[in-house]
């Protein structure tokens, strides 16, 4: 149904993607995965004709016998984009049009005369198809919904003119845990009513194995596997994918080591005339670099470009069988005084309760998880903890200090409790100034926590060596750094108070699966290092399982269940951790037909 061949992605003289083949067959749902750089959003946009100007893309993306490469804009409006391919992205608020009502932006999808009552009925019975069953929403303005109302509205809208194949560029990443299973199980119950086409962009293996028939990995814009999708879950046949699949964090067992592959995604141009993996591959040979490796059949159905990959595959099944070993249970340091302690603490903004009764408590050097999902209160938590919010009542101790009223703290309880708490947000591009250096933002925190006779420079060198970077990076500013790179900053800016306690709020969620487990590798070595202890405020149960001992979950601004991490997880309590780790992606397709995917998520 759908074929690309040989396409070629270029800006001037700069290659983004260098000759990509896959095919998409009617009724299948196919997969492409990889992490930020590789090309998977490009080539779909490619592939729909919405290339930005600058852009040449050259090769072949047969649809019916057309070249969809050789058609004009009018052509793709008219008769393609919409009618036969349609699109889903990532944020549906650069779908939907924020100044038009939700049944009018479906109705205009529509290819259809009709009334306008007509069309607004045609619109409302769009929207029940993708679960939304209240017609009131038709009348509704995009801002007025929750992410996960919006995004059905977009895929509502995207199947209006009935497409044969749809396209959804990592649909469910900006979702909470149970409004992704909502909507990704949504979109396979469509497709199999519809008997539609299904390509999936995602960065999520997990996701990917779920939901498709075939994956094509891509790296450096380049295909480096090919398969069936249970098969290469099973057995990856190529280094990428591979260690793509072990650095992510597993929710059914504490492991002891957490892959991370070094360095970062290499422009096309950087690795021309090689394995594009080889500058982070472990078995890198002289022959991988001995001319561009060739996406190579090297079983039914699995395509490899791996060189090497008779002799790497026994060294690859060894890595992961030891990976995969279970470890011990988090061992809970012993009760002693806690450094921070929170008892019955309550916060309301006007008539929103946004925190009732909570209580928790972190010891030195213990690392805590606080879990839940958007709007359940974890992140006005962590800025009453840090004193970006007031609490309105409720008792919070620091470091002996009592915090009922920050602004009634002396200065050097004010300095006591800084230099022992620090917060590291999930944006680190956004705390951090972009017209400074990196070491003038080092530098800073130094002077304002450090003594005054202390060498601001070498201290500024120790804590990018604390945090895995080179010196040079002090003379760079945030802009040339990579997402990875400035979370290490944001984390170093953070120890430059020596703190006994840092606050990690959603700080590995915005970060490929790759850099998300070089920063959690970090943090686990600085607590064994340092002494420091961690409060985990994530949405996310598989990181928790793997980096802390005790764990809080949270709903609607109150703490439902706590304990022990393996202990919650393993045999939860309250119905809504369980819904959450029903929800946490798994790689089979019946992760989507559990029942908290269907209709207890359609509000959300």
């Amino acid at each position: 149904m759908l074929s690309v061949s040989n396409l070629r992605i270029t800006h001037g003289d700069s290659t983004l993607v260098s000759g990509i083949d896959l095919t998409v067959k009617p009724g299948e749902t196919v997969g492409i995965v990889g992490e930020s750089g590789s090309g998977k959003s490009i080539t779909v946009r490619a592939i729909t004709g919405l290339l930005q100007p600058g852009l040449t893309a050259t090769g072949e993306v047969g649809y019916d016998g057309r070249d969809l490469l050789s058609l004009t804009e009018r052509q793709w409006r008219r008769s393609i984009r919409g009618q036969e391919i349609g699109l889903i992205m990532q944020d549906p608020f650069t779908m939907l049009n924020p100044v038009m009502r939700c049944g009018d932006i479906i109705a205009e999808s529509l290819d259809r005369p009709g009334r306008r009552k007509e069309r607004r009925q045609e619109a409302v019975r769009r929207l029940a198809e993708v679960g939304i069953q209240d017609p009131a929403v038709a009348d509704r303005y995009p801002f007025q919904l929750s992410g996960g109302m919006r995004q059905r509205v977009a895929i509502a809208a995207a199947l209006a003119r009935d497409p044969r194949v749809l396209i959804a560029d990592e649909p469910s990443t900006a979702l909470d845990l149970t409004t992704q299973r909502a909507i990704l199980a949504l979109m396979k119950r469509i497709q199999a009513a519809r008997g539609m086409s299904l390509v999936l962009i995602t960065h999520d293996l997990r996701v990917a194995f779920a939901m498709c028939d075939r994956v094509y990995v891509l790296y450096a814009g380049s295909v480096v596997e090919a398969g069936n999708a249970a098969d290469l879950d099973a057995e990856p046949l190529h280094p990428y994918s591979q260690a793509l699949l072990l650095s992510e964090p597993r929710i059914d067992r504490r492991v002891g080591e957490i892959v991370a592959i070094p360095g970062s995604v290499s422009a096309p141009d950087e690795v021309a005339g090689g394995c594009v993996f080889a500058p982070r591959c472990t078995w890198t040979a002289n022959a991988c670099e001995q001319g561009d490796p060739v996406l190579t059949e090297v079983a039914p159905d699995r395509w490899s470009a791996c060189v090497r990959l008779p002799e790497v595959r026994p060294h690859m099944a060894e890595l992961r069988q030891r990976v995969a070993a279970e470890a011990p249970p988090a061992e809970i340091p012993p009760a002693g005084a806690p450094v921070i302690s929170v008892r019955d603490l309550s916060k309301t903004f006007g008539a929103v309760q946004a925190l009732t009764d909570v209580s928790i408590r972190i010891g030195e050097g213990e690392s805590v998880g606080v879990v839940g999902e958007s709007g359940s209160g974890k992140t006005t938590l962590a800025r009453v903890l840090v004193g970006l919010e007031q609490a309105t009542s409720g008792s919070l101790t620091i470091a002996g200090v009592d915090v009922g009223d920050w602004a009634r703290l002396s200065r050097a309880d004010l300095r006591t409790v800084r230099s022992t708490v620090q917060i590291v947000f999930q944006d680190p591009y956004s705390s951090l100034n972009p017209m400074r250096s990196i070491g003038w933002t080092l530098a800073e925190a130094v002077s304002t926590y450090a003594a005054k006779d202390v060498n601001v420079g070498g201290e500024v060198d120790r804590l990018l060596s604390c945090v895995g970077l080179p010196a040079a990076v002090a003379q760079q500013r945030p802009v040339a750094l990579s997402g990875g790179m400035r979370q290490r900053v944001a984390i170093a800016r953070a120890l430059a108070a020596r703190p006994k306690i840092l606050i990690c709020d959603e700080s590995v969620s915005a970060l490929d699966v790759s850099v998300q487990a070089q920063i959690l590798n970090l943090l686990n070595g600085l607590r064994a290092e340092q002494g420091i202890g961690y409060l985990f405020i994530t949405h996310d149960l598989s990181v928790v399982r793997q980096v802390t001992e005790r764990i809080y979950v949270m709903r609607n601004g109150r703490v439902v269940e706590s304990g022990a991490t393996d202990l919650v997880i393993r045999s939860p309590s309250d119905p809504y951790t369980a819904e959450l780790l029903a929800s946490a992606p798994r790689p089979e397709p019946e992760w989507l037909d559990l029942p908290a995917a269907g209709t207890a998520a359609l509000g959300r």
